[in-house]
Order: C-alpha cells, then structure tokens, then sequence
C-alpha cells in the first residue's frame, strides 16, 4: 500500500523513468529464464544422447538425467509461481510467435481432432462411465447441488431483476459435459 502510494506521488516524468526501468528488468529476467531453461533442454538432451550412446543400462546416468529433469521441473514450476507477472509477458510473446500460432491452427485442425478422437476412442467409453457414476454418486450424496428445501430456507439477497435458474440436471459431469457440448456443437462432423 505504501509503495502504490509513493508512486502516485511522483512526477510523470519519474513514472516513465520507472516503468523503463522495470520494463529493462523484466526483459532481463526474461532473457535469464530462457537461457536457464535452453540450458536445462541441452544437458537433459546431452545427458540422455551420452546415456544412450555409453551404456544403456548405467544407473549412474540414469540417476543423472533424474536429477536434471527434477531441478528442470522445479525451476519451471518456480518460474511459473514466481514470476506471475513475466509469466503473462512470456506467454503473450508466445502467442505472437507463428510457430504458436501455426501449432494451435493445427489443434484445431479437423484432422488433428479425428487423429486424436480415433487414438483415444478405446479410452472414452470408459471415461464416459466413470464421469456418469462420478455424477450418479454425487446426486446420491447431494453434492452437485443445493436442494429444493435448501433453496426455500435461504435468506433473499438483493434482487439484480436476474432470476437465477436453477442448473438442469446433466448425465455426466460438469466438465465431461462442457467437453462433450463443445465437440458436439463447435466440431465440424
């Protein structure tokens, strides 16, 4: 609170001088996260060639190449909690890269969905049921959500002129069924 204080008193000249200087750090953050990452792909990739090359079954470099992907999975996942803020600005330049750009126009490419719908058809109808049992066992408990009674013994809230309506009762659950929705009515079939 102080801090945002202090800002509002400085002059906009001072503003611009600080909004570059943190504009300068956070590129060279941004520079050091990509380099420590390029750094961690290229001993995990030098590690895992020489494992393959020297002996196949050498515990040594099996231990190795552990270690590296744990500190790589830790340094990402540092990263990503950290540096919420550079996180937006790396994933907005991302976007604007046309190799993104090119892999989601591929995603979501018809041929791409039947590729992926054929490669994981053994695994839906199980996913199906688990989803329908995960939500009859729901409804059996109450949990999906409140009941009549419940609804009748609140007290009223401000009235926004909006009647709430209350959810119509799906088969399966909510995120099954916002995933089947979307296939069924945004997939060209």
């Amino acid at each position: 609170l102080n801090c945002r204080n202090a800002f509002e008193k400085l002059s906009p000249g001072q503003k611009d001088k600080f909004a570059e200087k943190q504009m300068r750090n956070l590129d060279l953050v941004s520079r050091m996260i990509k380099t420590c990452g390029c750094v961690f792909a290229l001993m995990i990739g030098t590690t895992w060639m020489a494992s393959q090359l020297v002996a196949s079954n050498s515990h040594l470099s099996d231990l190795v190449l552990g270690f590296l992907g744990v500190f790589a999975l830790s340094f990402f996942l540092f990263v990503m909690v950290a540096f919420q803020r550079l996180n937006a600005v790396m994933t907005d330049w991302c976007q604007k890269l046309p190799l993104y750009r090119l892999s989601v126009a591929l995603i979501r490419s018809d041929w791409v969905r039947a590729m992926l719908v054929f490669g994981f058809s053994p695994a839906i109808p199980f996913v199906l049921v688990l989803s329908f049992v995960n939500q009859r066992v729901r409804r059996c408990r109450h949990l999906g959500r409140p009941k009549a009674d419940d609804v009748l013994e609140r007290v009223p809230e401000e009235d926004d002129g909006e009647d709430e309506q209350p959810e119509e009762p799906t088969w399966f659950t909510k995120r099954v069924a916002q995933q089947v929705d979307t296939m069924r009515d945004e997939w060209n079939w």
